[in-house]
């Protein structure tokens, strides 16, 4: 078992999620800095009239038990209390899977007990791919069976939480032990990947992929590219027209990518994609967006000859795009 680093350490004591919820709370109780903007900007719970030797006060603790009613029991990943003042119920959420159904009503129901004790309540949804548009859907319906009002939820990516602590772990006492949660979490909570950060022997350099008209609209008027979601990045997306070209004509530099996008917030605007996509099953899976700078249209286009076949998508260099004059000289 690794010992370099102790969040890696204690990861291994329990589930992912549990895990990497109870580092956040270590974090946030020894980073005065990431607990307030956490709590100020991100929760918007009001600290103005809280006072330093208040925050040390603030009560944090992990998997915290609470019965039901009806004689079943949650445990809250993350809990955050103030006496009198606030109370925050985190819950995180790893991976794609949908949220368990009623599950944020649950906590609502006794979040909202406690309701005469403290000025502040708020119900957290922590995730690691977008699903925000989830959220709010659950969101409609805990409302009415809870009494929490809209203000009281709030949704954050773990991806901005490692933003947060990157952006406030700069004081030299607790600099180490943040660097080491940064390192723990890494980019398996980042979706997106900046081209240009990466090293280059880590990445293709130009990807080729078959494009049906459709999709080659979206591309003109967002700048975007779309793969499977464990496609490899490139440098470069080079663009095969299957209709009515059935030629690379143009090519781009990708400036970054993003993976695990809802098919449907990409083709939010483009009806005719989304009603394919709830006709093949697929409309609420993810994707890979490729966000590109501008199109360039290649002086001669890479023409298909006949019999010639053609892949989804296929890697090579510039070098090798450039000198070829048809797919041939691809293969």
């Amino acid at each position: 078992m690794n010992v370099v680093n102790v969040f890696d350490l204690v990861h291994h004591f329990g589930n992912e999620e549990d895990q990497i919820s109870a580092n956040f709370g270590f974090i946030l109780k020894v980073n005065r800095d990431v607990l307030k903007y956490f709590l100020g900007k991100k929760l918007a719970i009001p600290m103005r009239n809280i006072k330093d030797k208040e925050l040390r006060e603030i009560d944090i603790e992990t998997q915290i038990p609470y019965g039901g009613k009806a004689g079943e029991w949650s445990k809250i990943d993350l809990q955050m209390k103030l006496e009198g003042r606030f109370i925050v119920f985190l819950e995180s959420k790893l991976g794609g899977s949908r949220l368990p159904k009623e599950q944020l009503g649950k906590y609502g129901k006794i979040l909202n007990d406690f309701r005469p004790f403290y000025d502040d309540l708020r119900l957290v949804l922590v995730t690691q791919f977008d699903r925000k548009d989830e959220f709010e859907e659950e969101v409609e319906n805990t409302i009415q069976q809870t009494g929490l009002r809209r203000k009281e939820f709030r949704y954050v990516r773990w991806e901005e939480i490692r933003q947060i602590v990157a952006e406030c772990g700069k004081q030299a006492k607790t600099k180490f032990i943040n660097n080491k949660f940064l390192e723990y979490v890494g980019d398996k909570m980042s979706d997106k990947k900046i081209i240009s950060e990466q090293k280059l022997k880590d990445i293709h350099e130009v990807l080729i992929a078959s494009t049906k008209p459709d999709y080659w609209k979206v591309t003109l008027k967002t700048n975007t590219a779309f793969q499977d979601n464990n496609c490899p990045d490139a440098q470069y997306y080079a663009f095969y027209r299957t209709s009515p070209d059935k030629a690379i004509t143009h090519i781009a530099k990708v400036k970054y990518t993003e993976r695990n996008v809802p098919i449907k917030k990409t083709y939010k605007k483009f009806p005719k994609i989304l009603k394919r996509a709830k006709r093949k099953g697929t409309i609420n899976e993810v994707h890979k967006v490729y966000h590109l700078e501008e199109l360039i249209e290649l002086p001669l286009p890479i023409r298909k000859g006949r019999g010639q076949p053609v892949r989804a998508h296929w890697f090579k260099t510039l070098a090798q795009l450039f000198k070829a004059r048809d797919l041939s000289d691809l293969a």
